[in-house]
């Protein structure tokens, strides 16, 4: 496997400003940048080759994220999700669920307290409380 490379402020500067001068080496740049994408996240690559976003790709997971924590989907940072992708596969949405049960964090959410508050209600019910 080939090393990563790094791109500097400089090489970042000077791709920024070639692209808003030539649309050809704008759209080199993007090639480049989706081509060191697919080599870094594998798990991403078929998304990235279909020509979508990180944010597009992984919109189920973000989705999944919303629902247990309460927070909107575009306020999710796609760091949260890097789990998801870390690997040469996507997590599927069940493991992606249920590894959010087991993060510290999910004790502070309406969720779970809603399911504490029923299971103890549950509990109640059955010795007759």
């Amino acid at each position: 496997m080939q090393a990563q490379k790094i791109v500097d402020d400089k090489t970042l500067y000077k791709q920024a400003i070639d692209g808003a001068r030539s649309r050809t080496a704008l759209e080199n740049a993007i090639q480049k940048v989706a081509v060191q994408a697919q080599v870094a996240f594998p798990a991403l690559a078929p998304y990235f080759q279909q020509g979508l976003t990180t944010k597009e790709a992984l919109a189920t997971y973000t989705g999944i994220y919303s629902k247990i924590y309460g927070v909107p989907e575009n306020s999710i940072e796609i760091s949260k999700m890097y789990p998801v992708f870390k690997g040469k596969e996507l997590m599927s949405p069940e493991e992606w669920q249920k590894y959010l049960y087991t993060l510290p964090e999910f004790k502070n959410t309406k969720l779970y307290q809603q399911r504490s508050f029923n299971d103890a209600q549950v509990l109640m019910r059955s010795f007759n409380l």
